[in-house]
């Protein structure tokens, strides 16, 4: 996109903070002259404006802000007001220049981030410069107590007028990172689809979109890239460094989820994830700083506090609708709990109370075989719990559950498996003891007990 014709000569505002300060520090650095009047004392809401920081400011005879705002419209020859109408809080002040303008017969113009692209308020300014072609240029805007997105827009709108930053098209960084967005949003979806046998066609569409958007300079993009990247990480990295640090297994929420951290998978589909969305992030952040995009915007904060109030409702009906209800166990329950209670204390499994209550809740379907499976204490992955019920099996008829056992009533075994995990496998061994009860109700529970561990060595490793 070409540039306009005419550039200001000089930039002049006020000193305030906010958009004033922006436009001053942003045409200083485009190498083009500044000035202003200030109000006496070089007030300004967060102190004296520094003298040695912008020496081409000139003290007004008083330190009421309108007389700096009135002098600093008379001495221009036209005005730039740069605001925003998402701001929750009116500007007088941006209200007195625009009617003092009028009122002097200056020419002014009113570019309004919310109510404009970037880039068309950059079309919308080029024109009106090259119609009005003023020597000296007064910009003007909130304040930023009032309004702190206006002054970065309005640091953005200079420097690409006065060509220090490129266009959209033209931006090389700016093109990459939207590639890399791109590029990380469906690589991330196909990754996950591959390895986790998950497939979620919401997120690549939602990262495409972001990135297209991010290569035509929208600032929205870019601010919600970053949201939703660092919402994500403050999660993530400090599960993954606290299990790097202990060297636990993580175990993710998905059907291949257990990685040890001293396999490659935990490095290659957890870590690696993370290191590469770390990079995008940070690329997305220079971007950011280098356009003069400011990232905390009523946008953003309107998105915070969504969020914040879906997790708080999300954990209010947890508490109040996922709770069990007391358990209250009927004579025969209670006495098939104490069974399993006791087959579990001589085994010396610990298993949640919840669960051995659920699983007894359910004995009472009749005339089947329970199966309550526990896990011994050398069982890294739990400490034991409810993971399986059938009532597939009758034993009225002789002959259920192989005769029990040959009317051994139980079985105890040694046992060797291998655990897959993605890429990697892990090694346990330990005894598998079946047991067979009679129920209060007449119909026979087994009760199944793999007590062991993990191991790491070879062939000669000891069984626990």
């Amino acid at each position: 996109m070409q540039h306009s014709s005419w550039t200001p000569g000089k930039i002049i505002s006020g000193g305030q903070t906010g958009v004033d300060r922006a436009a001053l520090q942003a045409a200083r650095e485009c190498g083009v002259p500044v000035g202003g009047w200030v109000p006496a004392g070089r007030l300004a809401e967060d102190g004296p404006v520094s003298a040695t920081e912008f020496p081409e400011l000139r003290e007004t005879p008083s330190a009421d802000p309108a007389e700096r705002t009135v002098w600093n419209t008379r001495d221009s020859d036209a005005t730039l007001i740069v605001t925003s109408s998402a701001a929750s809080t009116k500007s007088p002040g941006t209200d007195l220049t625009e009617e003092t303008a009028r009122d002097l017969g200056k020419p002014v113009l009113v570019l309004d981030r919310t109510s404009q692209a970037p880039e068309e308020s950059l079309r919308i300014l080029e024109k009106w410069l090259l119609r009005h072609q003023p020597s000296t240029l007064h910009i003007a805007g909130p304040r930023a107590s009032e309004n702190r997105d206006a002054a970065g827009f309005a640091a953005h709108i200079l420097l690409r007028l006065y060509g220090n930053v490129p266009p959209p098209a033209a931006d090389r960084l700016l093109r990459a990172t939207a590639f890399l967005v791109l590029a990380w949003g469906i690589g991330d979806t196909v990754w996950r689809a591959i390895h986790d046998n998950s497939f979620d066609l919401g997120s690549p569409i939602i990262w495409v979109v972001v990135a297209m958007l991010m290569s035509r300079g929208s600032h929205a993009a870019m601010r919600f890239a970053v949201f939703l990247l660092g919402f994500v990480l403050v999660f993530t990295w400090p599960v993954l460094l606290y299990h790097i640090a202990l060297g636990a297994p993580l175990v993710a929420g998905h059907s291949t989820g257990w990685f040890p951290v001293n396999r490659a998978p935990f490095w290659l589909q957890q870590v690696l994830p993370a290191v590469l969305m770390t990079a995008v992030l940070a690329l997305i952040v220079r971007v950011m700083r280098q356009r003069r995009v400011v990232f905390v915007t009523h946008a953003v904060r309107g998105w915070a506090i969504a969020l914040a109030c879906f997790a708080i409702v999300s954990c209010v009906v947890g508490l109040l609708f996922d709770r069990e209800p007391p358990f209250h166990p009927t004579p025969s329950q209670a006495a098939d709990l104490e069974k399993v209670r006791a087959f579990v204390r001589k085994h010396g499994a610990n298993p949640p109370e919840q669960a051995l209550e659920t699983f007894c809740k359910r004995l009472q379907t009749g005339n089947h075989i329970g199966s309550f499976n526990i896990r011994g204490p050398g069982d890294d992955l739990s400490h034991g719990y409810f993971t399986s019920y059938s009532q597939t099996l009758d034993l009225a008829p002789i002959g259920g559950e192989r005769k029990m056992k040959q009317e051994g009533f139980g079985t105890e075994s040694d046992v060797e498996m291998t655990i897959e995990g993605n890429e990697s496998t892990v090694r346990w061994r330990g005894r598998e003891i079946e047991e067979f009860v009679r129920c209060d109700s007449g119909e026979w529970l087994k009760l199944k007990a793999i007590v062991g561990g993990f191991v790491s060595g070879g062939d000669d490793a000891k069984d626990p």
